[in-house]
């Protein structure tokens, strides 16, 4: 694997990230599986969005606030392979280390354990946002979608993770991943030109066929 780290006003670099040519079918069948490491923030904007959707008051405002604070520091790892020329085979997690976090913050009590449960996937959508960001520079082309894997179909789950070389992610005896803040989707790529300019979702709920207007109001 070959790992790189990706920074824009959001993110911190490493080592600067090499455009990548379109590759041909034979080169997209040997490609390896790379790994990026992405860091994301929490804005105050969507703290404030978070406590407008639960009707929190303002010294829960607070608690949210210390708890972003103490996920700043939690890396996004990427990893990721072409299938084709036009998507992308990507997972996405918070690692064990947001488990064991999860773990310790969820003994407080029930409200500190939500509030830790969902700024984690807000971080996530952060991550979206940021890969959607490090796919241009990678390749030359924009995100235009996001499928998620495996929300209905363990089998389907287990087929397209075998197919990223890591030891990080695993699938447990459940069908659910582990770390437990886990996403894998397949993501559609398309030329940047002026007919893909409305770029992919930055939320998995955004294309979600199941209406829940409490989730979708969080947008």
């Amino acid at each position: 694997q070959r790992q790189m780290c990706i920074r824009d006003s959001n993110m911190s670099l490493i080592h600067k990230s090499q455009h990548i040519e379109p590759a041909s079918s034979a080169a997209l069948s040997a490609a390896k599986t790379e790994m990026l490491t992405l860091i994301c923030h929490i804005s105050h904007t969507q703290l404030l969005q978070l406590c407008r959707t639960n009707k929190l008051d303002a010294k829960q405002l607070q608690l949210c606030q210390q708890l972003a604070r103490q996920l700043s520091s939690c890396p996004v790892h990427v990893y990721y392979r072409p299938l084709c020329s036009t998507q992308m085979l990507t997972a996405m997690t918070l690692g064990t280390q947001t488990d064991t976090w999860l773990g310790e913050t969820g003994k407080k009590d029930l409200l500190t354990a939500y509030l830790a449960d969902q700024l984690c996937w807000l971080l996530l959508e952060n991550g979206y946002q940021r890969w959607s960001e490090a796919l241009k520079q990678l390749t030359g082309q924009v995100m235009t979608g996001m499928h998620f894997i495996g929300n209905d179909d363990p089998a389907e789950l287990a087929s397209y993770l075998k197919q990223l070389t890591q030891s990080e992610i695993r699938i447990l005896p459940g069908g659910c991943m582990q770390p437990l803040k886990t996403v894998l989707f397949l993501a559609d790529l398309a030329p940047d030109n002026a007919a893909n300019k409305k770029s992919a979702p930055a939320s998995a709920c955004a294309d979600c066929p199941h209406p829940c207007a409490y989730r979708k109001g969080s947008l």
